[in-house]
Protein backbone atom coordinates (compact mmCIF):
# COMPACT_ATOMS: atom_id res chain seq x y z
CA UNK A 1 0.00 0.00 0.00
CA UNK A 2 1.11 3.32 -0.89
CA UNK A 3 0.78 5.76 1.99
CA UNK A 4 0.14 9.87 0.86
CA UNK A 5 0.02 12.74 3.43
CA UNK A 6 -3.79 13.69 3.99
CA UNK A 7 -2.44 17.25 3.20
CA UNK A 8 -0.87 16.78 -0.54
CA UNK A 9 -4.69 17.18 -1.94
CA UNK A 10 -4.92 20.39 -0.29
CA UNK A 11 -1.54 21.77 -1.13
CA UNK A 12 -0.71 20.49 -4.64
CA UNK A 13 -4.23 19.55 -5.98
CA UNK A 14 -3.26 19.29 -9.40
CA UNK A 15 -0.43 16.91 -8.72
CA UNK A 16 -2.24 15.01 -6.47
CA UNK A 17 -5.02 14.44 -8.97
CA UNK A 18 -1.82 13.79 -11.74
CA UNK A 19 -0.17 11.70 -8.92
CA UNK A 20 -3.28 9.14 -8.12
CA UNK A 21 -4.35 9.00 -11.75
CA UNK A 22 -1.15 7.30 -12.75
CA UNK A 23 -1.43 5.08 -9.37
CA UNK A 24 -4.75 3.99 -10.98
CA UNK A 25 -3.61 3.71 -14.27
CA UNK A 26 -1.39 1.14 -12.71
CA UNK A 27 -3.26 -0.50 -10.38
CA UNK A 28 -1.27 0.66 -7.26
CA UNK A 29 -3.29 0.53 -4.46
CA UNK A 30 -2.81 3.77 -1.84
CA UNK A 31 -4.57 5.86 0.85
CA UNK A 32 -4.34 9.35 2.19
CA UNK A 33 -3.00 9.45 5.84
CA UNK A 34 -4.71 11.90 8.06
CA UNK A 35 -3.31 13.78 11.09
CA UNK A 36 -0.06 14.38 8.92
CA UNK A 37 1.79 17.78 9.69
CA UNK A 38 3.85 17.72 6.43
CA UNK A 39 3.35 16.22 3.18
CA UNK A 40 6.89 14.90 3.81
CA UNK A 41 5.61 10.97 3.95
CA UNK A 42 8.83 9.01 3.65
CA UNK A 43 10.68 11.14 6.46
CA UNK A 44 8.35 10.72 9.56
CA UNK A 45 7.11 6.43 8.07
CA UNK A 46 8.93 3.63 9.69
CA UNK A 47 11.51 1.74 7.52
CA UNK A 48 11.35 -1.46 6.46
CA UNK A 49 13.72 -3.60 7.11
CA UNK A 50 15.71 -6.64 4.64
CA UNK A 51 13.32 -9.19 7.21
CA UNK A 52 10.05 -7.51 6.54
CA UNK A 53 10.21 -5.62 9.98
CA UNK A 54 9.12 -1.88 10.08
CA UNK A 55 11.30 0.27 12.95
CA UNK A 56 10.17 3.87 13.21
CA UNK A 57 12.72 6.30 14.23
CA UNK A 58 12.69 9.73 15.95
CA UNK A 59 11.56 12.55 13.73
CA UNK A 60 12.66 15.64 15.33
CA UNK A 61 15.59 16.87 12.05
CA UNK A 62 16.99 19.96 13.40
CA UNK A 63 15.85 21.45 10.09
CA UNK A 64 12.51 22.03 11.79
CA UNK A 65 13.73 23.00 14.99
CA UNK A 66 12.08 26.37 14.97
CA UNK A 67 8.97 24.85 13.34
CA UNK A 68 7.34 21.92 15.58
CA UNK A 69 3.94 22.00 14.03
CA UNK A 70 5.61 20.46 11.09
CA UNK A 71 7.01 17.48 12.80
CA UNK A 72 4.45 14.38 12.48
CA UNK A 73 5.22 11.62 15.49
CA UNK A 74 4.54 8.82 14.19
CA UNK A 75 4.14 6.92 16.90
CA UNK A 76 1.61 9.80 18.67
CA UNK A 77 0.00 10.75 15.59
CA UNK A 78 -0.39 7.77 13.24
CA UNK A 79 0.65 4.22 14.28
CA UNK A 80 -2.64 3.71 16.60
CA UNK A 81 -4.46 4.06 13.68
CA UNK A 82 -2.46 2.26 11.21
CA UNK A 83 -2.04 -0.38 13.38
CA UNK A 84 1.56 -1.89 12.33
CA UNK A 85 4.12 -4.03 14.30
CA UNK A 86 6.53 -1.58 14.54
CA UNK A 87 9.92 -1.51 16.74
CA UNK A 88 9.89 1.90 17.83
CA UNK A 89 14.20 3.58 17.92
CA UNK A 90 15.28 6.60 20.07
CA UNK A 91 17.77 7.21 17.20
CA UNK A 92 17.04 10.63 15.34
CA UNK A 93 16.59 10.04 12.06
CA UNK A 94 14.55 11.49 8.98
CA UNK A 95 13.68 8.73 6.82
CA UNK A 96 14.41 10.57 3.49
CA UNK A 97 18.17 10.50 4.43
CA UNK A 98 18.02 6.59 4.22
CA UNK A 99 18.14 4.76 0.81
CA UNK A 100 17.16 1.00 0.53
CA UNK A 101 18.44 -1.24 -2.31
CA UNK A 102 16.24 -2.47 -4.69
CA UNK A 103 15.28 -5.54 -2.41
CA UNK A 104 15.04 -3.82 0.82
CA UNK A 105 17.97 -6.33 1.71
CA UNK A 106 20.24 -3.21 2.33
CA UNK A 107 20.27 0.17 3.19
CA UNK A 108 22.56 3.34 3.68
CA UNK A 109 22.18 6.44 5.72
CA UNK A 110 23.39 9.64 5.50
CA UNK A 111 26.22 11.34 7.40
CA UNK A 112 23.21 13.57 9.31
CA UNK A 113 23.07 11.03 11.49
CA UNK A 114 25.97 12.30 13.83
CA UNK A 115 24.48 15.94 13.88
CA UNK A 116 21.12 14.81 14.56
CA UNK A 117 22.07 12.29 17.46
CA UNK A 118 24.38 14.33 19.74
CA UNK A 119 22.94 12.39 22.90
CA UNK A 120 25.07 9.01 21.62
CA UNK A 121 28.69 8.77 21.40
CA UNK A 122 30.14 8.70 17.87
CA UNK A 123 31.80 5.69 18.04
CA UNK A 124 28.12 3.82 18.17
CA UNK A 125 27.26 5.53 14.99
CA UNK A 126 30.50 5.29 13.71
CA UNK A 127 30.36 1.52 14.34
CA UNK A 128 26.96 1.03 12.42
CA UNK A 129 28.25 3.00 9.11
CA UNK A 130 31.28 0.46 9.46
CA UNK A 131 28.70 -2.28 9.27
CA UNK A 132 26.45 -0.94 6.71
CA UNK A 133 29.92 0.41 4.68
CA UNK A 134 30.30 -3.57 3.16
CA UNK A 135 26.58 -3.41 2.11
CA UNK A 136 26.20 -0.07 1.19
CA UNK A 137 29.43 0.33 -1.23
CA UNK A 138 28.68 -2.74 -3.51
CA UNK A 139 25.53 -0.97 -4.30
CA UNK A 140 26.87 2.44 -4.95
CA UNK A 141 29.84 1.17 -7.64
CA UNK A 142 27.49 -0.68 -9.70
CA UNK A 143 26.10 3.00 -10.36
CA UNK A 144 27.78 3.50 -14.00
CA UNK A 145 28.82 7.12 -15.08
CA UNK A 146 27.12 8.73 -17.31
CA UNK A 147 23.54 7.44 -14.91
CA UNK A 148 22.10 10.43 -13.31
CA UNK A 149 22.51 9.12 -9.90
CA UNK A 150 26.36 9.00 -10.33
CA UNK A 151 27.23 11.96 -8.68
CA UNK A 152 25.04 11.40 -5.71
CA UNK A 153 26.38 7.82 -5.53
CA UNK A 154 30.26 9.72 -5.09
CA UNK A 155 29.48 11.22 -1.99
CA UNK A 156 28.56 8.59 0.01
CA UNK A 157 31.63 6.80 -1.18
CA UNK A 158 34.09 8.77 -0.62
CA UNK A 159 32.29 9.46 2.84
CA UNK A 160 32.54 5.32 3.62
CA UNK A 161 36.10 5.86 2.62
CA UNK A 162 36.91 7.39 6.02
CA UNK A 163 35.41 3.62 7.26
CA UNK A 164 36.84 0.23 8.05
CA UNK A 165 34.20 -2.27 7.08
CA UNK A 166 32.91 -4.23 9.81
CA UNK A 167 31.97 -7.93 9.04
CA UNK A 168 28.45 -8.73 10.24
CA UNK A 169 29.96 -12.16 12.48
CA UNK A 170 31.09 -9.10 15.02
CA UNK A 171 27.79 -7.67 15.43
CA UNK A 172 26.20 -8.85 18.33
CA UNK A 173 22.27 -10.54 17.51
CA UNK A 174 20.64 -8.11 20.27
CA UNK A 175 21.71 -5.22 18.40
CA UNK A 176 18.91 -3.31 16.42
CA UNK A 177 21.37 -2.90 13.46
CA UNK A 178 20.61 -6.96 12.96
CA UNK A 179 17.00 -5.66 11.90
CA UNK A 180 18.77 -3.95 8.87
CA UNK A 181 21.52 -6.69 7.88
CA UNK A 182 19.89 -10.16 9.34
CA UNK A 183 20.38 -12.74 11.99
CA UNK A 184 18.72 -11.07 15.11
CA UNK A 185 17.92 -13.14 17.48
CA UNK A 186 14.46 -10.76 18.36
CA UNK A 187 11.42 -12.13 16.86
CA UNK A 188 9.32 -8.25 16.98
Amino acid sequence: MFCLSGLLSYIYPSDTANLTAALDTHNIPYRFLPNTKDIWVRDFMPVRTGSGKLVSFRYEPSYLKNDPDLRTDFRKDLAPQLGLPVTYSNINLDGGNVVCSPSGARVLISDRVFSENPEYPSAALVYELSVLKLYAEPLLFQIEEGEPEYQEAKRPLKFLDYFVGVPIEDIPKNSILREFVGGSCFDV
